[in-house]
């Protein structure tokens, strides 16, 4: 293989040639991309492993979505790039199929639904690090509901906020995530690529340095069309955003100050 020489040293792209270390070498590779047509890619029997490859990483990216699409306003609250390991978790339930071919494997949330809850939105502040008091949660799948209690929240006790903002929101949110499998043209739920089915509910805003009185939240779909439909999951999350007073006496979101959760998955 070729060896980059000389006074001039890169590692990246430069036209069509590609220079780069292995892990057990320093010296510095050069190849030249191979370029296939798109033609080519799509008849010829050679790439046919590729293309079936790439039909379930587009499959799993479209899943990716509906995933994201279920979490509504949460999103907001993720403190990194979520969409690689959302993606990422798509993969590897679709590979637990091991009935489909390659190419038409299908992404069953359906029957991991305790995994979705392992969704991890924020690295630096877990939401369990913020609110360390158990809510409860009541998901109601029949009637497209959730019911969700907090007992009295004390600052410094059972709740400790690592921002310096001086007032803070829950927001609950419900949505609907529908297992993929391939249509013939491509993946898609049995909802179709329609408008995601998420409810949200947003509590007033509350001084940070001042007791929360108990309160509950109650959060409803408005489609119930689906819920009777096995490949179906509903999946109920929460979080905390921080605010701040306007110029005009209100109070305005922080941006990237926040977290949340999944909180359970029917």
């Amino acid at each position: 293989m070729p060896i980059l020489t000389g006074p001039i040293q890169y590692i990246g792209t430069i036209d069509d040639l590609t220079a780069y270390k292995t892990r057990n070498s320093d010296k510095v590779i050069v190849r030249r991309k191979k370029f296939i047509s798109h033609n080519a890619f799509k008849t010829e029997p050679q790439y046919d492993a590729m293309r079936r490859n790439n039909a379930e990483f587009t499959g799993c990216a479209y899943a990716g979505k509906v995933v994201r699409n279920a979490l509504g306003s949460l999103l907001r609250l993720a403190d990194y790039n979520v969409s690689p390991a959302i993606n990422k978790f798509c993969k590897a339930i679709q590979k637990q199929d091991t009935v489909g071919e390659l190419g038409k494997r299908s992404i069953v949330f359906s029957a991991y639904k305790d995994a979705l809850t392992a969704i991890v939105l924020n690295k630096r502040h877990l939401f369990e690090s913020v609110v360390r008091q158990r809510s409860v949660v009541e998901l109601l799948r029949p009637e497209g509901a959730l019911h969700l209690h907090f007992g009295e929240l004390i600052p410094g006790f059972n709740i400790q906020f690592p921002w310096k903002s001086s007032h803070f929101r829950f927001i609950i949110s419900l949505g609907v995530i529908g297992d993929l499998h391939d249509q013939g043209k491509g993946y898609d739920t049995s909802y179709g690529k329609s408008t995601p089915i998420v409810s949200t509910v947003f509590s007033s805003w509350m001084p940070a340095a001042q007791k929360m009185p108990a309160q509950s939240f109650i959060v409803k779909l408005k489609q119930l069309d689906f819920l009777q439909q096995e490949d179906i999951s509903v999946v109920a999350g929460i979080g905390i955003q921080m605010g701040t007073p306007s110029l005009l006496g209100d109070i305005e979101p922080v941006k990237y100050a926040g977290t949340a959760r999944i909180l359970a998955v029917a």
